[in-house]
């Protein structure tokens, strides 16, 4: 299967894309698309860099990541294929607001701004999936702002954790290495580590590895709701 098969296959599981017949999309994207391959830590984009339309993964992933005055890197996402990149940033200023690093091999595929509004202008159903994509972005960056800016580490890890779990469930995996979850968290590896290792000696939760068991659910809310 050529590539550009493959990705237009694939696009139909993209949430811009969702209820559009595979027929439809053919028609509106073969030869009026581009694909962008790159490697694993090549940077797709760096902050204020030229956002030129729809970018949607068709294989691979990417991480969004901010760097501070200091140098640290702070991780806001991870997406995966078939999600798109960027999409608050298309129109207005149309500038990348953090830098994207694929995780892996990677192909995108891109769609020009122009096209993308003449795509909305014939199709009511992608136009609804992307402004309904485009509100729920909002409000996982309003809440992701909220989460990096909280008071202390030993807050973020306890919500991340609550935010996990329920009654039904005690048990979960870190996504990715203790290194990986610092940056996700804002801090350094060491700094994560300490909290953790807080956590299992309190008896609030157990681990091994990135294997967690959480053992007392009430306490890290205590520690949530700490003023």
């Amino acid at each position: 299967m050529k590539k550009i098969d493959l990705a237009l296959t694939t696009i139909q599981y993209s949430p811009v894309f969702k209820g559009v017949s595979s027929a439809v999309i053919d028609q509106l994207l073969r030869g009026n698309c581009q694909l962008l391959n790159y490697t694993k830590d090549e940077y797709i984009a760096s902050a204020g860099d030229d956002c030129k339309g729809l970018y949607i993964l068709t294989e691979g992933s990417v991480v969004g990541e901010m760097i501070d005055e200091m140098g640290k890197t702070i991780q806001i996402e991870e997406v995966k294929t078939p999600k798109p990149i960027a999409v608050g940033f298309i129109y207005g200023q149309s500038k990348f607001p953090v830098y994207v690093r694929a995780m892996s091999n990677t192909t995108i595929l891109v769609i020009k701004q122009e096209y993308l509004t003449k795509i909305f202008k014939e199709n009511e159903r992608i136009l609804t999936n992307f402004l309904n994509l485009l509100s729920n972005r909002s409000q996982f960056l309003t809440k992701r702002i909220s989460f990096l800016t909280s008071n202390s580490i030993k807050k973020k890890l306890a919500k991340y954790i609550v935010d996990i779990v329920s009654q039904d469930k005690v048990e979960f995996t870190f996504p990715n290495s203790q290194e990986r979850m610092a940056e996700f968290f804002g801090v350094t590896r060491p700094a994560f580590a300490r909290v953790l290792k807080k956590f299992k000696d309190e008896k609030l939760i157990d681990s091994k590895g990135r294997n967690v068991t959480v053992l007392d659910i009430d306490g890290l809310n205590n520690i949530i709701n700490e003023v």
